[in-house]
């Protein structure tokens, strides 16, 4: 909770306007709002303890797959040497085949383990 708490306060002064969390707080600021400071105290704390272990995951599994195949790590290693040395988050976006390892790892090997069966939309009708 003490992180969840620093992370909050750190936002607040980060002053951001288009994430979840900014939308949070304004909520447990607002008067007569929903959330109290331990509403979103604890919104933060879970939303770190989610997106780590998902992030871990998805990580295991995109190094796994770019390792496993020496001519997709060497093309990703050009695309991506290719960046100037400040470059920016949208300047990633915009790098295909780092988009296309990342999208691919998400769909064969899922952040979140599920029992769920991983069917076509056609299949079953």
């Amino acid at each position: 909770m003490r992180y969840g708490a620093e992370k909050t306060k750190g936002a607040r002064n980060a002053n951001a306007e288009n994430n979840f969390m900014a939308s949070v707080i304004a909520e447990g600021e607002k008067e007569g709002g929903q959330l109290d400071d331990l509403d979103v105290t604890t919104e933060s704390t879970s939303l770190i303890f989610a997106g780590s272990d998902t992030t871990a995951n998805t990580m295991t599994y995109l190094c796994y797959a770019v390792l496993s195949r020496p001519e997709l790590q060497k093309a990703l290693e050009e695309e991506v040497g290719a960046l100037n040395d400040d470059f920016t988050d949208s300047d990633l976006e915009q790098l295909p085949l780092l988009t296309c390892i990342l999208k691919e790892t998400l769909r064969l090997y899922a952040s979140v383990p599920g029992t769920l069966p991983r069917v076509g939309c056609n299949e079953g009708r």
